[in-house]
């Protein structure tokens, strides 16, 4: 066994690393942890490791510094630097002083597993084969969960025991089969979703461990239900399935201290006799993890359970009309209002369950992005967002506010966007307005060099601005006319020039009835 010494100043990192990483598998052993520079050092010193990993930023002593000096007590230590983003180049800089490589925040398990690999091959190279080979055995099981899961949504069969040996790499036998997912919820899950990702990693690795009990073929990966896993087994051992479910349970709940307070429910399909039927088995499974949103209880066995009804929600033509026009006029407030009624009226259906609500939230999601692509949004970028958002939701109305609560800001964006760009043109028109107000400006000429025909740039103008445009443009040259009466010697004449009129009559009567007072009056007040 190699042996490591982790340091890092967040004690939650720490237990993570701990947590995370399969580290007698893979042939280490943790022999100290430290929380600065300075112990981490002694600690070295006293154990003499093999391996130290270590933050870049620590009281104490710096990560830099640490390795520096821990050199000089172990020439051939090894040592791995992590870092945030924002010390990306001083995490590069490490490798100047020998350190294996680095690592950015938050940690990635495949990531952290396939160095650790890489650090042990240089002593054997059989730890670099295993590796690959696990890892290719990965990636096997998680193509056919994810095409399990694809062929169950059609309703289609992925195949027969000899097509799924074949084409998957598997050695399924002649017996019983079924779908195991299960799901944590953790308070404010899309905004803690790295922590949400690290979990699902140590689940993952949980139920590893235990499918053996029960099984000698399995396959696990993680799906946006939660850690999926496909049991064939014999008929008297897949009756422990329920034993393995509790022991993963109680083994994932232990984490709490880590992870915080979280909500893991364990959903279990219905039992195949033939494994060409296990879509089906993916389906009932599935149709209870969505239903969790909607039920406490936290062990759904689909073969203890009731019929299950498959519910599809159907839009009625007004309220689609409707919230086509909210999104078409930018109403961020009549589009919350319309989903809160529609949302309120699926809750009071008596067959309402999480499947009708997925439902619903997939209609409505089809139904906004129909609309809000004529803006230029990314439909397909939303989607797919909103479509893994939806998992983390652990409530029927966390479901209701992210999807409303996401568009409004949408919608309130756009909105604020048409403003801006209706607005440039009267930005480009006082701009053009400001260069031109000596000469004998007319409403037709600023329109045309804006773009517009005068009767819609003159709506417009009123609009954005409060006054019409010659309004404006008198206020404009009554500004610059009382600057020059005050600040130079011009006669009245030549400043009623200067700002646009040749008759002095007319300029007289605009500037008193602007100022109160006529421009030879405003002038002795300056003289």
């Amino acid at each position: 066994m190699y042996r490591v010494v982790i340091a890092d100043d967040e004690i939650k990192v720490v237990q993570l690393m701990k947590k995370l990483i399969d580290w007698d598998v893979l042939g280490y052993e943790i022999v100290g942890t430290a929380n600065d520079g300075i112990s981490a050092l002694t600690m070295i010193k006293k154990l003499q490791p093999d391996l130290l990993i270590t933050d870049i930023r620590m009281p104490g002593c710096s990560g830099i510094e640490l390795l520096k000096s821990a050199k000089e007590y172990k020439e051939d230590l090894i040592c791995i630097v992590v870092s945030g983003y924002r010390e990306f180049e001083y995490a590069q800089s490490a490798l100047k002083y020998g350190a294996e490589d680095y690592i950015l925040k938050p940690i990635n398990k495949n990531e952290m597993t396939e160095l650790l690999y890489k650090i042990r091959a240089k002593l054997s190279k059989g730890a670099e084969l295993a590796y690959q080979i696990e890892i290719s055995n990965r990636k096997k099981q998680e193509l056919l969960i994810r095409n399990l899961k694809e062929y169950s949504e059609k309703g289609l069969s992925l195949g027969d025991k000899t097509t799924l040996n074949n084409e998957y790499g598997f050695q399924f036998q002649t017996g019983v089969s079924s779908v195991l997912i299960v799901k944590p919820d953790i308070r404010n899950g899309w905004g803690e979703r790295q922590s949400y990702h690290v979990l699902m990693e140590h689940i993952l690795e949980i139920v590893h461990q235990n499918l053996p009990g029960i099984t000698d073929e399995w396959a696990a990966a993680i799906l946006p239900e939660g850690v999926t896993a496909v049991i064939n087994s014999s008929e008297k051992k897949i009756r422990d399935i329920k034993k393995i479910a509790v022991r993963i349970r109680r083994e994932i709940e232990l984490e709490k201290d880590i992870f915080g307070d979280f909500r893991l429910t364990i959903c279990i399909g219905k039992v195949q006799n033939d494994i060409s039927c296990l879509y089906q088995s993916m389906r009932s499974a599935i149709f209870l993890c969505e239903d969790r949103i909607c039920s406490k209880v936290n062990l759904r066995i689909a073969d203890e359970e009731s019929e299950q009804t498959i519910s599809h929600f159907r839009i009625e033509t007004g309220e689609r009309v409707a919230v086509q026009e909210a999104v078409e006029l930018l109403v961020s407030d009549e589009y919350k209002k319309i989903l809160f009624k529609s949302f309120d009226a699926i809750c009071m259906d008596e067959h309402c369950n999480g499947n009708l609500i997925r439902s619903w939230y997939a209609a409505m999601l089809d139904l906004t992005l129909y609309r809000l692509v004529s803006f230029g949004i990314n439909g397909n970028r939303i989607k797919t967002e909103l479509l893994e958002r939806y998992w983390f939701c652990s409530s029927p109305e966390e479901v209701r506010d992210m999807i409303t609560g996401y568009f409004c800001r949408k919608i309130e964006g756009l909105r604020n966007e048409r403003k801006i760009q209706e607005a440039k043109p009267i930005t480009d028109a006082k701009k053009y307005i400001r260069e031109h107000y000596r000469e004998s400006l007319k409403l037709e000429e600023v329109s045309r060099a804006v773009g517009f025909n005068s009767t819609y740039f003159s709506s417009l103008f009123k609009k954005e601005t409060g006054m019409n445009y010659q309004d404006y443009l008198t206020e404009l040259r009554m500004m610059k006319a009382k600057e020059l009466l005050s600040e130079t010697n011009l006669s009245l004449a030549e400043v009623a020039e200067q700002v646009g009129y040749t008759d002095l009559k007319y300029f007289s009567r605009l500037f008193k009835r602007a100022t109160g007072i006529n421009p030879s009056e405003y002038k002795k007040l300056y003289s």
